[in-house]
């Protein structure tokens, strides 16, 4: 096949003619190119869909991995609107909530399958804060139930998609307290542990459930 430039010199329109064909061939080629890479990320993405489902699936056995885990302490993250952790007189460490009465903690869950979601406390500053506590899930409140006093659980929905949107779970007390004019601190109720993993139903756990 002779090359652009002799066909060029040998004829101009030829040489258009053939420079079109070949450009035409070239999107024909990338078009399909598209087509494929467009198909193999709709594959990865259902793939991805199935072993997300067959990894919950996995964790509804004997072994229960939470999902989430948070502590105060040393190297835990830093949530806004949680002061520092202080020790408990028991070895335990623990954060108040607060100034605001409304804590949120944003979360990485796939959700495909309802989650369990446990706060332990070591206590409100007002016990009041108990009875109007709420908990909240994408701004939509959830029921909870309290099996022991220093113990919150509340089932939270599965999406009916794998999304990578971070889930904001806001625990609220209703309001907060001033301890002293010594402490300028506005407390709500003092965490020892949020934990979130696999739930066993869509509706509130048992109290079986809660306490095992």
């Amino acid at each position: 096949m002779k090359s652009y430039a002799d066909l060029y010199l040998e004829s101009p329109r030829a040489f258009l003619t053939r420079l079109e064909n070949d450009i035409k061939r070239i999107e024909e080629r990338l078009s399909r190119l598209d087509s494929l890479a467009v198909e193999g990320v709709q594959n990865l993405l259902v793939e991805y869909e199935r072993l997300a489902v067959l990894t919950e699936e996995g964790a509804y056995g004997v072994e229960q991995v939470p999902e989430f885990r948070w502590a105060p302490g040393a190297g835990s993250a830093a949530i806004p609107n949680i002061y520092p952790p202080e020790l408990a007189g028991d070895g335990r460490w623990f954060a108040w909530t607060g100034p605001l009465p409304a804590t949120e903690f944003r979360v990485a869950l796939l959700r495909r399958r309802p989650l369990l979601l446990t706060v332990n406390l070591l206590r409100a500053f007002d016990e009041k804060m108990l009875s109007d506590l709420t908990i909240s899930v994408d701004g939509e409140r959830v029921q909870h139930e309290m099996p022991d006093p220093r113990r919150i659980v509340a089932v939270l929905p599965a999406r009916k998609r794998a999304s990578a949107k971070a889930t904001t779970i806001t625990i609220d007390s209703g309001f907060t307290v001033r301890p002293s004019n010594a402490d300028a601190r506005d407390l709500g109720i003092a965490l020892v542990s949020f934990t979130v993993e696999p739930a066993m139903t869509n509706t509130i756990i048992d109290g079986d459930r809660a306490n095992g």
